[in-house]
């Protein structure tokens, strides 16, 4: 009797071993859009645990994503310091979205020191790694001039080149500048708009 309890436990252990654990399924890729689906339902404990095995484990996509829920609070407490700590980890890893939001944190002065200087070298870097929306945000800062002087050409080509990456609102607010721009500053800004698609594209292209 005692044996066939014992064989019984057994089999029972294996059947619940061979289970798949739903967190844990997939590539790293499919992980994070699992995490990220877990996170849009506001189920934040599950993301996180999606997410910190991948981070620890060094995935860019990961460090981005669990620094953002530390910035924000989600599924723990707010931890500007240590969603700084994942950006940064994340971008030494190529992470241009980390750079944008590492450029956000010191440009808003959230939790961390304001430093707008230090704000607009993440923004930049992110916007030569192709992120459209740090584009913009640099095309904001020089049409505000916020910690630089107000340079409508550069801000124009920014925005120019954000609206030719799909973001909508660089477009409005590059054709809102527009009537500001004397035909010599148009001629220009279009020129640097097209220097900075070709100093964008250069090393993608190497890359692939």
């Amino acid at each position: 009797m005692i044996a066939g309890s014992v064989a019984v436990a057994a089999m029972a252990f294996i059947l619940i071993a061979a289970v798949p654990n739903p967190l844990h399924t997939g590539s790293p890729a499919s992980s994070v859009k699992e995490a990220v689906a877990a996170l849009d339902a506001r189920h934040y404990h599950t993301a996180r645990r999606i997410l910190d095995p991948l981070a620890t484990a060094g995935n860019a996509d990961a460090e981005t994503w669990i620094g953002y829920m530390d910035q924000e609070g989600l599924g723990a407490d707010r931890n500007v310091t240590q969603a700084v700590t994942w950006f940064t980890k994340a971008s030494a890893s190529g992470s241009a979205e980390a750079d944008r939001r590492l450029g956000q944190v010191y440009l808003d002065g959230r939790g961390v020191l304001q430093n707008v200087a230090t704000a607009r070298q993440w923004l930049q870097l992110a916007a030569d790694r192709g992120d459209a929306p740090a584009q913009r945000m640099l095309g904001e800062l020089f049409m505000r001039g916020i910690g630089v002087a107000k340079d409508p050409a550069q801000a124009y080509a920014w925005l120019a080149v954000a609206a030719s990456r799909g973001d909508t609102m660089a477009a409005q607010e590059r054709d809102a500048l527009l009537p500001s721009l004397p035909p010599a500053s148009m001629s220009h800004a279009e020129d640097l708009a097209q220097q900075m698609l070709a100093s964008i594209a250069a090393p993608q292209a190497a890359k692939s």
